[in-house]
């Protein structure tokens, strides 16, 4: 992971330095971005590139029934300092608690005013059930469609490429797929009748919905944004796996019916001199999924964050 980040990090760095001059990439990108918005309510912002950084209050939880196995297990509140940058829509974010390195995750977007897709790795050792400690590695993958693109940017509320300068609303659509793989960490309990050190439990959700955001703005120079957004979605694939040391497959496949979650979304930021956002943004994410034995799975996440970021 670490040369992953470092390689990333290096091709949107290494992306053209000047903007408005005329010339080059990146006045192509952007005259392709003002291109696909209505001007009079969204901009697209002289300065190519964002420096953000942000901290996250985080908590997750789990909610696990396979078989004759329960278990509930929560991360606490995590609080997590993140860096990030962005140009015309490619972004690249990290983020580590100081405190514990065992938690730790890593984005990669690229977003347009019209859709994006979002790609995220994150490694938490500290969820508990109150008892033992498990270790979750999560990957996740995200994407997003708004119909009325020209007027609405989601964009502006979440990853601020754009700038909405009109309030305006859309129906959005999203796609959403996570794979965990999840270890008991404390060798003083049987994992799922194996050894502790030995067992994981494998899981792929796959989900999409369709809702609706809208984007208020008001204040001295239509500085002030707030953003409110929901999507009820249906989980459609659910599946979860017992694996060995190896990887191999120890139990039986549990296979999902179909399930149901949503995700709101709310955000209220500042920004001024057409260079400075200041703001604070909640996200909150709950899908529960029936298996066809009876048990099933149920997760939550909720993410608080307060950011500023930079243009340049």
């Amino acid at each position: 992971m670490n040369r992953l980040f470092l390689a990333l990090t290096a091709l949107i760095v290494c992306l053209p330095l000047h903007a408005g001059d005329g010339q080059g990439l990146s006045a192509w990108r952007k005259a392709g971005m003002k291109k696909a918005v209505d001007s009079l309510y969204i901009e697209v912002p002289e300065y190519p590139r964002i420096a953000r950084t942000w901290n996250n209050l985080r908590f997750s939880r789990m909610d696990i029934s396979l078989g004759t196995t329960d278990f509930h297990l929560r991360s606490g509140i995590q609080d997590q300092q993140s860096v990030g940058f962005a140009w015309r829509g490619l972004g690249l974010n990290a983020g580590l608690n100081l405190s514990k390195a065992s938690q730790r995750w890593i984005t990669l977007g690229i977003n347009s005013n019209t859709a994006g897709i979002t790609v995220a790795f994150q490694q938490n050792a500290d969820m508990t059930d109150g008892n033992h400690s498990y270790a979750v590695t999560t990957a996740r993958a995200s994407t997003y469609f708004a119909f009325n693109h020209r007027k609405y940017s989601y964009n502006a509320a979440v990853r601020r490429a754009f700038i909405q300068k009109r309030s305006a609303g859309s129906a959005v659509v999203s796609a959403n797929a996570c794979y965990a793989l999840m270890q008991r960490t404390n060798p003083e309990y049987d994992f799922w009748n194996i050894a502790p050190e030995e067992g994981y439990l494998r899981n792929l959700q796959v989900s999409a919905g369709i809702g609706y955001g809208y984007n208020f703005v008001f204040g001295p120079d239509n500085g002030f944004l707030f953003h409110i957004g929901a999507i009820p979605q249906i989980v459609f694939l659910n599946k979860s796996r017992i694996l060995d040391p190896n990887l191999k497959q120890l139990d039986n496949v549990y296979v999902g019916k179909l399930g149901a979650g949503f995700t709101a979304s709310t955000a209220f930021h500042y920004s001024w001199a057409d260079r400075y956002v200041l703001g604070i943004s909640m996200i909150n994410t709950s899908l529960r999924a029936p298996y066809t034995t009876g048990s099933s799975i149920f997760t939550r996440e909720y993410l608080a964050q307060l950011f500023f970021e930079f243009r340049f």
